[in-house]
């Protein structure tokens, strides 16, 4: 190998990283926030991966300082050795700010911006800081700051970021590096409270891919009116067992698992939802477009990635789409660990998600969360809930039990209307409550109630619509 060629070790290719952003509350609704994260060959030829976050505030030429900031970086790194990163990142971020003084008018208020930069090389990490932004070691369960504040480049004329120590400081197997605009962790205006805890960061991480996990968090905060630009870059080391989010564990149900329903309680529950109930639940559109009527809106709004769909609403896809099922209860939060995946033209109400009784004793059972599939094709992968799920199609009525992993479809247009029984045990009742257990690879067929195998054919449509979701019988 030469010495121009780039060196990167087995640790670093086998690293997971993923960025994301949203424009969060603000109006308007701009995204002043920069965010970068990937490999920069140094001066020594070490290609080492570096993430840097900027945000440069409510100016009108905020998102060109910002910019500035992970160029500057960028071009720092590349001229350092891997020896000299974490100075390297702070002198970038300098730079940045001398350009933005000698670009000012006389008289011009100050640029104030903050910058979080990191670099992982060797399984070392890296780090210079200034301002609001933020960096997170996670390790162990527990989600450890790695700087302390300080105020923005450009607020005091001595202000210099803080570089963290020469030599780095020493990353494990299954360590976490995060890396934030003020967006995620900032006080809300009406609590008081950050909008993302720090003590809820490990959570979201977890057993996740990056990309979910910085989605995850991004949604915790859209979800608890975030008033700022979000912006979450995430490094995973390697050495976590990672658990695959969409392919639920094969499920033997029995009896006891369940509370079975009469045929009373199961015609209550196909004819009307609990009338006094306050919802704390909501959808996170991940990926997919469509359409939402939100309760109380006059007319429907545009959803794409990122958008919230609040407890209540119907929405309709124009493009396969995939939900992610969240609440703002916080601890008290007893939501469905579950993911949605639609059709292109499905009609889909989601009548209620993680709702209580208003003036309910704390010890009441929880009650369900109900999904309705008015039109088209749904895909439920279930991980697991506190409270029973109910998917309504046609006359029927399909309950997945507390604390089951399931994956189950459910299909209505014009000439038929199933439930479909893709992993674990799914009940089923049909008509005046009449109940039928189906295993993997059956299918209910409604509303006549008959039960058939599902086809080949039938299996590569639902795996269209979510590869991983299940694994048909051999």
């Amino acid at each position: 190998m030469s010495a121009a060629a780039v060196k990167r070790t087995s640790a670093q290719k086998s690293m997971g990283f993923a960025a994301e952003q949203a424009e969060g509350g603000a109006s308007p609704r701009v995204l002043h926030d920069r965010l970068h994260l990937g490999y920069v060959r140094t001066r020594d030829g070490q290609e080492v991966l570096l993430g840097i976050v900027a945000d440069g505030g409510n100016s009108p030429r905020a998102g060109a300082v910002a910019d500035a900031a992970v160029r500057s970086a960028v071009e720092a790194v590349a001229r350092s050795s891997a020896d000299g990163l974490s100075r390297a990142l702070a002198s970038g971020l300098q730079s940045a700010a001398a350009a933005w003084k000698a670009s000012l008018g006389e008289g011009s208020p100050p640029l104030e911006v903050s910058a979080t930069a990191v670099c992982v090389v060797h399984r070392r990490l890296f780090a210079a800081h200034a301002g609001r932004s933020t960096a997170f070691l996670v390790r162990g369960g527990q989600a450890y700051p790695l700087m302390k504040s300080t105020g923005p480049l450009g607020a005091m004329r001595s202000q210099e970021p803080i570089a963290g120590p020469k030599e780095g400081l020493e990353l494990k197997p299954g360590d976490w590096v995060m890396i934030a605009s003020d967006g995620l962790t900032r006080a809300s205006g009406e609590t008081g409270r950050p909008f993302v805890e720090p003590s809820e960061i490990p959570g979201c991480l977890q057993g996740s891919e990056p990309r979910e996990a910085a989605r995850h968090l991004i949604s915790l905060a859209l979800g608890r009116d975030a008033d700022d630009n979000v912006s979450v870059g995430l490094i995973r080391l390697p050495g976590e067992a990672v658990r695959r989010s969409r392919r639920p564990m094969l499920w033997a149900m029995g009896a006891a698992a369940m509370v079975l329903l009469g045929g009373l309680a199961v015609a209550s529950f196909l004819n009307r939802a609990p009338v006094t109930m306050t919802d704390y639940g909501y959808a996170v559109v991940l990926e997919g477009s469509g359409l939402a009527q939100m309760p109380g809106a006059a007319d429907p709004v545009p959803l794409g990635r990122l958008d919230l769909v609040s407890a209540g609403a119907t929405l309709r896809t124009s493009s396969p789409m995939q939900l992610s099922l969240q609440s703002t209860a916080g601890e008290r939060g007893s939501f469905p660990s579950a993911t949605l995946y639609l059709a292109a033209d499905t009609q889909l109400e989601l009548v209620q998600l993680d709702a209580y009784p208003d003036n309910a004793p704390s010890d009441q059972s929880l009650v369900p969360a109900i999904l309705e599939v008015q039109s088209g094709r749904m895909l439920i992968s279930l991980r697991g809930s506190p409270r029973p799920v109910h998917v309504r199609a046609a006359d029927g009525l399909a309950v997945l039990g507390v604390g089951q992993a399931a994956t189950l479809g459910a299909r209505l247009d014009l000439d038929s209307a199933a439930i479909d029984c893709l992993s674990g045990t799914c009940h089923v009742f049909v008509g005046s409550g009449r109940e039928i257990a189906l295993p993997s690879g059956d299918s209910l067929q409604l509303p006549a109630g008959l039960r058939v195998s599902l086809t080949a054919s039938e299996l590569e449509a639902w795996q269209a619509l979510c590869a991983d979701c299940f694994e048909p019988a051999p």
